[in-house]
């Protein structure tokens, strides 16, 4: 028996490990991308694996198989995975930190360790600073310095954080099972921190519990299946850890300090020391979040305005009521179809844009060039504005204020070139322009190539503009203050990318494209059904930036938004 609870964090980097060191040895590509796939799956689980394990459920889970399903129960039971110990019985595992440098994958990998012994990230660092790496075929002094770079950039990375789209789930499915299992003994709970405040990544998930029982309370987080320990009572809060695989803080409080403490927890960094100052100031009156803006002489704000309540900059808060927020859209202008990598058919995807209360959404599958997948050439592009004509005909006789535009995700190729000719372009509604590949050029490269594609007429959107993946890919070194300046002479607006694995734009370089004078679109850039539920991320970026419906591009009926494109 392992020594500690198995999490579902420690299976899915198991299985990441195992994939990753099977990739080093040339295993078959189905191979290793199942198990990613499986431990994508096994990640997101809000219940813990090692119970579905324990019930013999593990392969209810998608993705998973006889031979995943006996490695996963092998390190539930005994703390190891077998593929994986008998892999690192072969492979050096400090390997596994060189295959994930940026620049090199297994192919690269495995050759450095064969040719020059490399097996760890500080091998690596080492024979690029002798110079000995641009002796091998294929490296250069060029690629040297590329790695260096990031290999800089790893050792320079903070402390890790949780997209908030991993984290927000399982803590919100355990405020549920708190609020159904806590009876009489839970008044009330509430997110406070990071979460409250919809920061794209989480330090400290917490939540605050109202209740003269604390005792009960944690009887009922014991049981909780999302829960895997929890540890004793500190400073009347609960260190809990879940089975996803990491800790909430559950703090404890009587109803005289609920106004208080979510007054004062609900902030985080400079903004916390203020908050707490400031609340300290206003006593003997009551501690409140209204009472603070009164106290403050600040207009009235929302949660994700917080971290913007501090002493240089409390005075030019825009007020929480002017915000842009979920009722004030009207449609999103980047969605995928069976077409390309899409789950589900266009129908299908057009359904769910009209339960949400849309007027319109465009399709935006990926044009010639994506690099993977299936993606669609102007012939292709043909047939689908046929089916689109169509379903646009279908929804008038259903009598529904709704439209489906064309469009398409055009490839920013490394020379800025779109993987489809102007004409094709311009028969389109809308064009999104996006980067996927050669993320990695320097600033000026990327950037030239990023200018050359707002320059297109027919590009409407720059789409996740600074391909950032939370937590797995640094943004590239785009000049982002350039291509917001071209971006507003152009007239193309850029995106809030919802998807909570990249959140790109985030809320500091949205408020710095507002600034510019350029317009945002908030779109989910949903590959499936369930991918419209990521709006709330991206509105929460959107609100931390302070963005008003006008600075939105996709609060306007579908009729000015064409006009806009076309202006």
């Amino acid at each position: 028996m392992p020594n500690s609870p198995v999490t579902n964090r420690d299976v899915a980097e198991a299985l990441r490990n195992t994939a990753d060191l099977m990739a080093l040895q040339g295993a078959n590509a189905f191979r290793v991308n199942a198990l990613k796939r499986a431990a994508d799956q096994v990640q997101d689980l809000e219940i813990g694996v090692a119970d579905a394990a324990h019930n013999g459920n593990l392969r209810d889970i998608k993705g998973i198989g006889k031979s995943i399903e006996a490695e996963i129960e092998a390190m539930v039971d005994t703390g190891r995975m077998p593929a994986l110990d008998s892999l690192a019985e072969q492979i050096p595992m400090g390997l596994l930190e060189v295959v994930r440098v940026t620049g090199v994958g297994p192919r690269k990998a495995r050759l450095l360790w064969e040719e020059l012994d490399i097996k760890s990230l500080s091998n690596l660092e080492s024979s690029i600073q002798s110079g000995k790496l641009r002796e091998l075929k294929g490296f250069t002094a060029r690629t040297e310095v590329s790695l260096a770079t990031a290999i800089r950039q790893i050792r320079e990375r903070p402390p890790p954080e949780d997209p908030i789209g991993f984290v927000l789930p399982v803590v919100e499915s355990v405020v549920e099972g708190l609020i159904a299992e806590g009876g009489p003994a839970v008044a009330r709970v509430s997110l406070v921190g990071d979460l409250r405040e919809w920061r794209a990544t989480v330090r400290d998930p917490m939540i605050l519990v109202e209740t003269r029982h604390p005792d009960a309370v944690g009887k009922v987080l014991s049981g909780l299946s999302q829960v895997a320990t929890v540890g004793n009572i500190g400073n009347g809060t609960y260190p809990v850890v879940l089975h996803a695989g990491f800790e909430l803080s559950v703090v404890m409080t009587g109803a005289d300090r609920w106004d208080r403490l979510m007054t004062i927890l609900s902030s985080s960094g400079d903004s916390a020391e203020f908050i707490s100052e400031s609340a300290d100031r206003m006593e003997p009156e009551p501690v409140s979040e209204q009472g603070l803006a009164r106290f403050l002489g600040i207009p009235g704000f929302v949660p994700e305005q917080r971290h913007r309540i501090t002493k240089d900059l409390h005075r030019s808060l825009t007020p929480g009521a002017d915000l842009v927020g979920l009722t004030d859209l009207t449609g999103e202008l980047h969605g995928h179809s069976t077409y390309s990598d899409g789950h589900q058919s266009i129908e299908q995807m057009a359904r769910i844009a009209q339960s949400r209360g849309y007027s319109y959404w465009a399709v935006t599958d990926h044009g010639k060039g994506h690099g993977f997948g299936d993606s669609l050439d102007a012939a292709r592009l043909e047939n689908q504005a046929f089916e689109i004509n169509g379903l646009n005909a279908l929804f008038e006789e259903e009598g529904l204020d709704f439209r489906l535009l064309k469009g398409i995700e055009a490839e920013i190729h490394a020379d800025g070139s779109l993987g489809l000719d102007d004409d094709t372009l311009a028969r389109l509604d809308v064009v999104v322009a996006s980067i996927h590949g050669s993320l990695r050029q320097d600033r000026d490269t990327i950037t030239e190539r990023c200018l050359q594609a707002v320059a297109n007429p027919h590009v409407d959107i720059l789409g996740h503009p600074m391909s950032r993946l939370l937590g797995r890919r640094d943004p590239s070194a785009l000049d982002m203050e350039a291509v917001c300046r071209a971006c507003r002479e152009q007239g193309t607006a850029l995106e809030i990318n919802c998807n909570p694995a990249r959140l790109d734009l985030g809320d500091e370089l949205a408020r710095m494209a507002a600034r510019h004078g350029c317009l945002l679109v908030l779109n989910c850039d949903a590959h499936d059904v369930n991918h419209f539920d990521f709006i709330r991320y991206g509105l929460g970026i959107a609100r931390r930036a302070e963005l008003k419906p006008s600075q939105v591009l996709n609060t306007r009926p579908v009729e000015e938004v064409l006009e806009w494109f076309n202006g």
